[in-house]
């Protein structure tokens, strides 16, 4: 565990230490402040300006900065417990940064949900932020049938101790709380939460027997100081607690992270990620379930998409299924493209009667210009020349094309004037410099204007550097990034450095260029619940499909899965973290 910075220590911790007035002396504190003007709308200073109160006037029970680092970097989004708002800003702030859209703070006490609610504002917030005022079971069982609350990815527990317990059970009785969902409680070593903890390490078994002897407990019966306990009587606010059966099936990885008080003394936050349902433990689930499910996954994305590895035989399968559909669709093909044909004779398209309309002596002052856009063959590009001959302008269309065979669907589209084929480039400088030139004897033979660029995946970065020649050596304008911009959103590694560097969250990537660093990577990485798609950083449409996720069950799986790939320093991979979507 790190040490603390005792400059940054609060005041010591009273008998007393909330709902005495300090609350709303804080608010008067905040906005009295000579710079609140700048603190406005910046929640970072606004939680400067709460540590300082908290360092020169009173002590507030806080998360404070140590413990609040671990919470954001797992990311919140519910938090139980948010008493002056220090946790809900910083958290929140974490949400809006990584685009969520709804963080909320679930508060009991109503005073307290004003004080949040005007620091909320101060710090710009509300709009991500909601505020739900009453006792904790009420407020989630609101949110869910109200429909607002669906799913918790991540929830933050430092509200009522004894309701750490009850609250979870009710989330997952509603499955808010599912495999994936993640939990941090706060105080799990001061005041303490054994009730708490001891559910989140249980087995199924020990928390379905656990379920059988008692219906709930009480908080006078959860084995928490009754200071702890009674810490609400002051208002006269109950401490029933709901009787939820909860899901006994969820598992939880569950680990203590140390760390300190704002005070300094030494406390932990409890981090549980559910990682499975079933009646068995996390090892038989792995070894039954999980694999059963995750290779069912596997071989649904091989049969749909097929790659190097792929054995010949089922190669050989899908063209000929691909030549049999094409057979028995033939005849409807060929109807469809000569009634098609036949229409167009008699009732011309819109793009040409628009065309004729703006070359026209109706737009006077119209200068078509003429445009080559390459990469016709994809629809991307034959897109884009349809609304430029459309709009009256001249359209050279160019793309890769074999010598022996005419593959490029765009070259027979009526909105050319011409098409021109190229080379594919090789990877080679010589392969490059031929591409180069194939464009620029294009531009010059059909005086370009203006050159359009629609690249694949194989000629991104020789797109950058042809820009920078045609630039240089006519008068004809790219539209196209140059090199250097090309290279960093087109190569994956350098993607994400470039994301990562303007200050934007990225998924967990790691760049190997050996087997044995990508296995141990995974290997260090076990034990975090995330889990990685391998990928190489250049381009090979053998792999691309291979949408793996590792690790495998078994390290032996997995290094057989890795075995497979060709990786070193001229060929390097990146495991990037697989992020679920919605």
């Amino acid at each position: 565990m790190s040490t603390f910075d005792q400059s940054k220590a609060y005041a010591e911790q009273e008998d007393v230490f909330f709902d005495d007035g300090r609350e709303i002396e804080l608010l008067h504190f905040v906005y009295s402040k000579p710079d609140i003007d700048d603190i406005r709308g910046n929640p970072a200073k606004v939680l400067a300006a709460i540590d300082e109160f908290g360092r020169k006037k009173k002590y507030l029970m806080n998360v404070g900065e140590d413990k609040g680092r671990i919470v954001t970097d797992l990311i919140a989004e519910v938090e139980l417990g948010g008493y002056i708002g220090y946790s809900t800003i910083l958290f929140g702030d974490a949400v809006k940064k990584a685009g969520g859209k709804q963080y909320f703070s679930l508060e009991r006490n109503p005073e307290f949900g004003a004080v949040i609610g005007s620091l909320i504002d101060l710090a710009g917030l509300s709009d991500v932020v909601k505020i739900e005022v009453g006792s904790s079971d009420a407020s989630l069982m609101r949110l869910y049938q109200q429909r607002l609350l669906k799913h918790i990815d991540m929830m933050f527990l430092d509200h009522y101790k004894p309701a750490y317990t009850t609250d979870l059970k009710l989330c997952e009785e509603l499955k808010l709380v599912t495999p994936g969902s993640v939990l941090a409680a706060d105080n799990v070593i001061k005041p303490g939460n054994p009730p708490y903890l001891k559910y989140v390490r249980s087995s199924v078994e020990e928390k379905r027997q656990a379920a059988q002897q008692s219906n709930g407990f009480t908080a006078e019966e959860s084995g928490i100081a009754a200071k702890t306990v009674n810490q609400y009587t002051k208002r006269g606010e109950s401490t029933e607690l709901n009787k939820s059966p909860g899901n006994p099936n969820l598992v939880y990885d569950s680990k203590l992270v140390n760390s300190f008080e704002p005070t300094g003394v030494p406390d932990g936050i409890e981090i549980s990620r559910c990682v499975l349902t079933g009646p068995f433990g996390l090892e038989q689930y792995r070894l039954d379930i999980l694999r059963g499910h995750q290779h069912t996954a596997i071989a649904k994305s091989q049969l749909a998409m097929l790659d190097a590895r792929s054995s010949i035989l089922a190669h050989v399968a899908q063209d000929a299924a691909l030549v049999l559909f094409s057979c028995l669709f033939l005849p409807l093909d060929t109807f469809l493209t000569f009634w098609a044909y036949i229409v167009s004779l008699v009732y011309p398209f819109g793009a040409v009667k628009h065309r004729k309309h703006v070359r026209s002596t109706h737009t006077p002052y119209f200068e078509p210009k003429t445009i080559l856009v390459t990469g016709v063959g994809m629809t991307k590009g034959l897109a884009l020349a349809r609304i430029f001959y459309s709009a009256g302008h001249n359209v050279i269309g160019a793309d890769f094309e074999p010598s022996y065979l005419p593959t490029a669907c765009g070259r027979s589209s009526r909105a050319l004037k011409a098409f021109h084929k190229f080379t594919k480039p090789d990877g080679t400088k010589d392969g490059q410099m031929r591409y180069t030139q194939d464009i620029l004897n294009v531009i010059r033979k059909e005086h370009v204007d203006i050159w359009v660029s629609c690249s694949g995946v194989a000629s991104a970065v020789e797109d950058g550097i042809a820009k920078e020649m045609v630039e240089t050596v006519t008068k004809c304008k790219a539209v196209q990034y140059d090199v250097a911009t090309t290279k960093r959103l087109h190569e994956k590694h350098s993607f994400m450095e470039y994301t990562r560097s303007i200050g934007l969250p990225i998924p967990d990537t790691q760049t190997v260029t050996s087997k044995a660093a990508a296995l141990k990577f995974l290997d260090d990485t076990n034990g975090t619940g995330k889990r990685y798609i391998m990928k190489y950083i250049g381009t090979d449409d053998s792999v691309r499909g291979d949408m793996t996720l590792l690790p495998l069950d078994t390290p032996a799986q997995t290094k057989a899965h890795i075995t497979k790939f060709q990786i070193s320093e001229e060929r390097p991979w990146i495991l990037q973290q697989f992020i679920r979507g919605p």
